[in-house]
């Protein structure tokens, strides 16, 4: 039979989660979003759609020019958001994406698509920074979990 564990074990339980807990994605720094940053939030995925479009129709010139707007908007979103741990690697991985896929593009339009070796190099970046943080996220959620059933 288990005895209830003491009031000085729960609380010093309750500060091993409290001091763990800025390294979960729930408990992060909560950005705070302006009416006018999610305008050019919007803005910029207006911009992108606009480059992909170009990409799509084949609209070289174009495509071109509407990397460099969306390439700035996203750095801009990563660079405004950094003090979210969480913002900054998704953030980081956009603009992976975004490089990546401009890249591509480039590619097909100019070198007979001969730039994709690149392009993949950009996506996998994102996907690196993206796998080992949520990799850490469930190693720290099981990890956690453990530390918590253990009998005191």
């Amino acid at each position: 039979m288990n005895p209830e564990p003491s009031k000085e074990n729960v609380r010093d339980m309750e500060q091993a989660i409290a001091s763990n807990a800025s390294v979960t994605p729930l408990h992060q720094p909560v950005v705070q979003l302006t009416e006018q940053f999610r305008k050019v939030e919007n803005l910029h995925i207006y911009l992108w759609l606009l480059k992909d479009l170009c990409w799509c129709m084949d609209f070289k010139t174009m495509g071109l020019i509407m990397i460099v707007p969306t390439v700035i908007g996203a750095l801009w979103i990563l660079w405004i958001q950094r003090e979210s741990r969480v913002e900054l690697i998704h953030n980081f991985a956009v603009c992976s994406w975004i490089c990546a896929n401009g890249t591509w593009m480039i590619g097909e339009f100019f070198y007979a698509d001969k730039t994709r070796p690149t392009a993949l190099l950009f996506f996998l970046a994102g996907i690196i920074v993206l796998s080992i943080y949520y990799g850490s996220v469930i190693f720290r959620f099981l990890f956690r979990r453990r530390v918590m059933e253990l009998p005191s």
